[in-house]
């Protein structure tokens, strides 16, 4: 494919962004389908709460109602997805770390905000597997916002191309210890 000979090459920082920001979006996916809590509510009965769905359960009865608790964590997901086609797609950077963080930012609330009621209010034992799908999709996606971020700072720190480098800092003094210092010839002019 000669026409893509004098592209460069993707940072491979960005790929591993990409990659990571894909797992998230399927951790994502899952939990929109699990159940985040289920409380034991009496005896024989069980009461369910999921991203799209809460009620009871009891005897072999349901009673589950529509409930959209899961808009944010889909939206997240759903940006978290771009972020990665637009990793293996375009070349640009900020389009890619715009969507990627605010997609890591949707998931990460997400994470913390079941993450606490699911250890404070309801301890380890009522928590369902889109708990813990929501959860590691937050820690995932921030990491992977993390390895985008860092292929930025490395790029920011880089000089410009065709620019010479800054000088060193601080700037280079004489040694204060060593031979003595020549004085300079004396300040013209009467004082």
């Amino acid at each position: 494919m000669p026409a893509f000979d004098n592209r460069p090459a993707r940072p491979a920082t960005r790929v591993v962004a990409g990659l990571l920001w894909a797992v998230a979006g399927g951790l994502g996916i899952g939990a929109q389908f699990g159940d985040v809590y289920r409380d034991q509510v009496g005896t024989g009965s069980v009461w369910i709460f999921g991203l799209w769905r809460q009620g009871t359960v009891s005897a072999g009865n349901e009673s589950l109602d529509f409930a959209p608790y899961g808009v944010t964590a889909l939206i997240a997901t759903v940006l978290l997805l771009v972020a990665t086609v637009l990793v293996f797609t375009i070349r640009g950077k900020w389009g890619v770390a715009i969507v990627g963080t605010f997609g890591s930012a949707m998931m990460f609330d997400e994470a913390v905000s079941y993450g606490i009621s699911g250890l404070v209010d309801r301890g380890l034992g009522s928590v369902g597997p889109a708990w813990w799908l929501i959860l590691g999709a937050g820690i995932v996606a921030v990491i992977g916002l993390v390895v985008a971020l860092a292929e930025r700072s490395a790029a920011w720190a880089a000089p410009l191309p065709g620019w010479p480098s800054p000088p060193p800092w601080p700037p280079h003094q004489a040694p204060h210890h060593g031979g003595p210092v020549q004085p300079g010839p004396p300040p013209p002019g009467p004082y």
